[in-house]
């Protein structure tokens, strides 16, 4: 659902694609692809940070991922 979510954020704000990435990717992620997080503390701080997870995703489910995944 979150996917769809953004999708229709990007719809409703007139977000305009990047450019298509027609190319081996190994290797080219910081020329054409934004980074991802490469840890699990890096993806839970995206998370908590991101207005979309915040505006469709209740606190309650957030912050209980989040203590559990740093136990």
């Amino acid at each position: 659902m979150l996917l769809i979510q953004a999708g229709l954020d990007g719809v409703r704000n007139s977000m305009t694609l990047p450019d298509p990435c027609d190319m081996d990717l190994s290797g080219l992620q910081d020329r054409c692809l934004a980074s991802l997080p490469a840890s699990m503390e890096e993806s839970i701080e995206a998370a908590l940070g991101s207005g979309l997870v915040k505006l469709h995703v209740p606190a309650s489910v957030t912050a209980a991922y989040a203590a559990r995944e740093q136990e």
